[in-house]
């Protein structure tokens, strides 16, 4: 055994001690190793150390209580699941372990960040908490590999970064000030790529403004469209229904809900009657057409007898206006109709009801004067339905989006928009800027630019400001292969990592398991 500082081997055992320490599960089983290892004297009078333990560095670590192999599989754990759902799945396969443990070894654990032969950088923010605390996610764009995470979304941690890692050579990233200025800074010698999706947002964005700036002259041609085709109809109410519910006036104070209701209930009685006496007629019986009908005894005897559709009688409720009835009555024929004018003379002989007790008794006279003169009801005039103004982000939506995948209506609202002249030339505008982009056709942004500036309203001033900022990023985006989508991926991979932990995860841990891959 050789002493761990001089390295002199020596055979001259000073005693033995047990050392325990536990090992992977066996059939769902803790085990745990009793170790006899013993301790040596050195032997050389020049070494420090007198006394030393044996090592056993193959399967044990020095003042380790769990062999190599068993924290390998917590470090798994740990990295695949955090620390709660480790520990609840460490204690189903037979090892009971805290969460904080599995952490620590998360943290004891080499992250090696693979970045010495990077060529293609990938660069996007992400929240560590949204709203206050950020950070930046570099991605190796080639091998799809995270190859760190720095913290803060500055352009300094940027900037500091490249320079310790000079082959770089190609940077994707969004368009934002900081990450321009720290990868201008720290890798002057790399070309940087503006991601498109940016890009087309910037571009959306822009042109929802201008839409907002339009709404005025859009909603002007919407409303004069809408008067040129401005055709009301009209609805004639359907034919009057027969009236099988006896006249009274509880009949007409009731609900029309509860009117439509009886008048259903009585018409459908009206045609059993008629089922009974067609059976009457071919020589049923009362007891037969009540089986075959359905009916209690009584119910088809009334309707058997009956001469005629027997209408059921309802007996009028009592009334303060009673002794007042046949005065009313002669009033109404000598042709004074107005109920406050009735009102007021059957007060006069001693009534002390209200003008709308008066009123009640003397509309179904109203009702049925109405009905014997032949009164038309009022034709309903119907106003076609009024197409709503689409939004501005709406309206992008319509003009972006396939024809074939839009609505008959979806294609109306299309068509008046672009006869806008503004809307129009703005749409082709942005239909160009796609294709060019979509085409990798970069030499003619530049002519895409001047017709854009040189548009009536200019409709992407500032888009195109911010182009001119960063022109030489957004050329390469026009003629380069480098997007960030893969970057985007990852930081929703650092999300899901993020919440899994329920968002409590400090940099160095999410760092750690973000960066480690099996």
């Amino acid at each position: 055994m050789c002493c761990p500082d001089c390295q002199q081997s020596t055979s001259r055992v000073h005693s033995r001690y047990t050392r325990k320490a536990g090992d992977l599960p066996w059939e769902g089983l803790c085990v745990r190793w009793q170790l006899e290892t013993r301790k040596f004297f050195c032997l050389n009078p020049a070494c420090t150390r007198r006394i030393f333990c044996e090592r056993l560095p193959q399967c044990l670590e020095k003042y380790a209580h769990r062999t190599a192999r068993l924290n390998q599989m917590l470090a798994s754990l740990a990295f695949a699941l955090g620390g709660e759902a480790g520990a609840k799945l460490a204690v189903q396969l037979g090892h009971r372990v805290s969460p904080a443990t599995l952490l620590e070894r998360v943290r004891r654990t080499p992250v090696a960040t693979e970045c010495a032969t990077t060529r293609v950088l990938g660069v996007d923010d992400f929240a560590l908490r949204r709203g206050t605390v950020y950070g930046t996610m570099l991605v190796d764009l080639e091998t799809h590999r995270v190859v760190d995470l720095l913290q803060g979304r500055e352009a300094q941690p940027l900037a500091d970064w490249l320079r310790l890692h000079p082959r770089i050579t190609t940077i994707s990233r969004d368009r934002a000030p900081a990450y321009q200025e720290g990868a201008t800074s720290g890798a002057p010698q790399a070309q940087q790529v503006a991601d498109r999706w940016h890009i087309l947002k910037n571009l959306t964005t822009a042109w929802e403004q201008y839409l907002h700036q339009q709404a005025s002259t859009i909603k002007a041609h919407w409303q004069a469209v809408y008067a040129a085709e401005l055709q009301p109809t009209i609805v004639l109410p359907p034919p009057p229904v027969e009236q099988v519910v006896p006249a009274t006036a509880s009949e007409y104070m009731r609900s029309r809900a509860d009117q439509a209701r009886r008048q259903h209930r009585h018409q459908e009685r009206k045609a059993q009657y008629e089922k009974v006496q067609s059976l009457k007629t071919a020589g049923y019986n009362i007891g037969h057409i009540r089986r075959l009908l359905g009916m209690s005894y009584s119910a088809a005897r009334t309707l058997f007898v009956a001469s005629e559709y027997p209408i059921i009688q309802r007996r009028a409720p009592g009334s303060s206006l009673a002794p007042y009835h046949s005065y009313l009555q002669q009033r109404w024929e000598e042709g004074c109709q107005n109920a406050q004018q009735l009102h007021r003379e059957v007060t006069a002989q001693g009534y002390q009801g209200s003008r709308v007790t008066v009123w009640r008794h003397i509309y179904p006279w109203r009702k049925a004067a109405t009905d014997v003169n032949g009164t038309p009801p009022r034709s309903l005039h119907i106003q076609p339905p009024r197409q709503q103004l689409p939004k501005p982000q709406e309206s992008i939506w319509l003009l972006l989006k396939v024809e074939s995948q839009l609505t008959t209506e979806e294609k109306q609202k299309r068509e008046q928009l672009l006869q806008v002249t503004t809307v129009k030339r703005s749409c082709e505008l942005v239909q160009e800027f796609r294709k060019l982009l979509a085409s990798r056709k970069g030499e003619a942004l530049e002519r895409w630019m001047q017709q854009a500036e040189a548009t009536e309203g200019a409709p992407f001033k500032g888009f195109l400001s911010g182009v001119r900022r960063d022109l030489a990023a957004v050329q390469n985006a026009f003629s380069l292969p480098w997007s960030n989508g893969q970057t985007e991926g990852q930081v929703n991979r650092l999300k899901f990592l993020k919440r899994q932990m329920f968002g409590r995860a400090k940099f160095d841990l999410l760092r750690a398991r973000v960066l480690h891959y099996p």
